[in-house]
């Protein structure tokens, strides 16, 4: 087995009855993949591998006892304490056809929307759907995962609607983020937390401190998010954590008019996609805090 490259498993593999006492060295192994299994199950199996650092492991989990089981499973993952980890520097989060799935990679692509797959270090799917009502476990696995200094996040949840408190929570496990990237994702949750403050009163500051990029694709954007948008660029800037970039793709509810209020604000990177069918709100969102 020390020349193996790519590894795939069932979970039958793992229930046999089969007394493992010593670790199994697979040295030149690129690919590692366990489908259908519970968290349990796979720390067990990890727990006699001594895997490469550059290893990239893709797990189907259908089941977790807690989040907390995923801090045994990732030092299981990572146990070669001869060799350095690779910092994990961006996520994708995604929801699509009843699946999540995250994506942890070494380094941040230069088109977010486009992931190498030879970057990417760990990716985990939920074969389920009861995630949903505890959506934080996104920030609990990032609390985790070994050497997680992430810079960019990519999330496309179609269906899920993040409140606030989602993102106050992110910006706790998440303080080195630079830019954010939604896809079909509503922002009415985003917007208030991103002049959220966080601490006490002698080093309070506000929510993700390091941001400087924010990317909406596929955003419905109603009047009240239009104008907080606005609201919030400018009292960013006035606190001295400034978003200096926006880029907007087929964004609905949004024209040429809207875009001109904004490049006043931010440099501004839009498709020129206008979209006046409708003028519902996004959402209500509560009043600005000045």
């Amino acid at each position: 087995m020390p020349k193996l490259e790519l590894l795939t498993l069932e979970p039958r593999i793992s229930q046999q009855n089969v007394a493992l006492s010593d670790q199994v060295q697979l040295a030149r192994l690129r690919r590692i993949e366990l489908s259908n299994s519970t968290v349990n199950d796979a720390t067990s199996l990890f727990s006699h591998l001594l895997l490469p650092v550059d290893v990239r492991v893709i797990l189907s989990l259908t089941k977790f006892e807690n989040t907390q089981s995923f801090t045994g499973l990732f030092s299981a993952i990572h146990n070669n304490h001869d060799e350095s980890v690779p910092v994990i520097q961006s996520l994708r989060a995604s929801l699509l056809h009843g699946f999540f799935t995250l994506q942890f990679s070494r380094s941040i692509p230069e088109h977010p929307r486009i992931s190498h797959d030879s970057d990417i270090r760990l990716s985990i799917a939920f074969l389920y759907s009861s995630w949903i009502t505890t959506p934080d476990i996104l920030f609990d696995i990032c609390r985790a995962v070994p050497h997680c200094k992430i810079q960019s996040l990519f999330a496309s949840l179609s269906g899920f609607d993040p409140p606030e408190e989602f993102w106050c929570m992110g910006s706790a496990d998440l303080p080195e983020l630079e830019s954010i990237h939604l896809d079909d994702t509503p922002i009415r949750g985003l917007l208030p937390a991103l002049l959220r403050l966080v601490g006490d009163e002698q080093s309070s500051h506000i929510v993700y401190p390091s941001l400087r990029a924010l990317d909406l694709k596929n955003i419905n954007l109603g009047f009240d998010e239009r104008v907080y948008l606005q609201e919030v660029l400018m009292m960013r800037a006035g606190c001295g954590v400034s978003i200096n970039a926006l880029r907007l793709e087929k964004c609905r509810n949004l024209m040429c008019d809207d875009v001109e209020q904004l490049q006043k604000i931010v440099a501004v990177k839009w498709d020129g996609h206008e979209d006046a069918l409708t003028d519902t709100d996004g959402g209500c969102l509560p009043p600005l805090q000045r």
